[in-house]
């Protein structure tokens, strides 16, 4: 149930007929009144292909809000040829690179941006991208087996080797240049950069600072959509894995904000424990995920909807602690 002190938990239903029986989207913002993180799902007809997403705002709502509502429709556009995991790859590349260029274009001189997390189901595989950080944890049971716990992706900055790798390649370029932070020149042309931790940390050229106001910028990915104020160091392409669906099982994506507090073991206490109580119900001590009729997946699905996410804001601290906004989706999976 819901902590006193909790501000309106948004809670959305999304049912589709391709695989995702059923899900819902949750959200706290860590202010009553504003957020920066977005929630956003659609289903391509024409493709049989559904996709949902998270955007973790920062720096404003703006690039959350317009990858929201823009990312899977420029997805459908770049789309080609029949669904496969090398097409639908290329089209989530493609389309992550488009809403930036789109965003940048519509709001010019906006400094906000977002990272994004994004399930991509057809048939009976499903495909997940990221760009920055946030997680996609799935819990499949395969027949009678235990249900698992499977990480689906991983995050950006600079604690990945190939992170680092890929930034340090940019000092080849003529308009970046990597630095030790006492040897910054406040009047350099170029992009300098250095990492403090796993927190990358840039000084814009001078007319760059000048034009949005800021000496520097810490961010804790090195992939985001947005960050104009960055130039090209946060890259907007996200990493792509593909996996079978495995059964009937439940999908998780969150926020930093969620996963900050949540670990995923308890996600699988919270569905075996209500799969128990379904179990003794009904009398039927056999009884497995595929076994479950729409009630008791929506009983399963709606009691991780309220009870992560309100453990996850009661772990910050409530209202007055709360530091990052907190998002996440679950849906169900059956193969078919």
């Amino acid at each position: 149930s819901e902590v006193e002190d909790t501000p309106c938990i948004f809670k959305y239903p999304i049912a589709y007929p391709v695989n995702i029986r059923n899900g819902y989207a949750s959200q706290i913002w860590k202010s009553p009144i504003y957020g920066e993180d977005r929630v956003g799902w659609e289903h391509l007809h024409d493709l049989s292909v559904t996709l949902v997403g998270v955007f973790d705002g920062h720096g404003g709502y703006q690039c959350a809000e317009y990858c929201s509502t823009h990312l899977f429709n420029n997805f459908a556009q770049k789309f080609k040829g029949e669904p496969t995991p090398k097409s639908i790859q290329t089209a989530l590349e493609e389309a992550c690179e488009m809403t930036q260029s789109q965003f940048h274009e519509q709001y010019e001189g906006d400094t906000s941006g977002t990272t994004a997390l994004i399930l991509v189901v057809n048939n009976n595989s499903m495909s997940v991208a990221c760009v920055g950080d946030g997680k996609v944890v799935y819990y499949p049971q395969v027949d009678g087996s235990d249900i698992q716990t499977l990480n689906l992706n991983y995050e950006h900055n600079t604690s990945l080797q190939m992170e680092v790798d890929r930034l340090d390649d940019m000092s080849s370029d003529s308009k970046y240049k990597k630095v030790d932070p006492s040897e910054i020149e406040m009047e350099c042309k170029k992009y300098q950069y250095f990492y403090d931790g796993s927190k990358l940390v840039t000084v814009p050229p001078e007319k760059i600072r000048k034009l949005f106001d800021c000496v520097h910028n810490t961010i804790g990915v090195t992939r985001s959509i947005g960050d104009i104020r960055n130039g090209d160091l946060l890259s907007p392409i996200p990493t792509v894995e593909h996996i079978d669906i495995l059964g009937s099982g439940i999908v998780v994506l969150g926020s930093d904000g969620f996963w900050d507090q949540i670990k995923e073991e308890e996600i699988l206490d919270m569905i075996v424990i209500k799969l128990h109580e379904i179990i003794q119900v009904h009398d039927e001590p056999l009884l497995r995920l595929k076994d479950l009729n729409i009630t008791q997946r929506k009983l399963i699905l709606k009691h991780l909807q309220v009870e992560a996410i309100s453990l996850a804001y009661t772990r910050w601290g409530g209202r007055e602690a709360a530091r990052d906004d907190i998002s996440m989706i679950v849906c169900w999976l059956d193969e078919t």
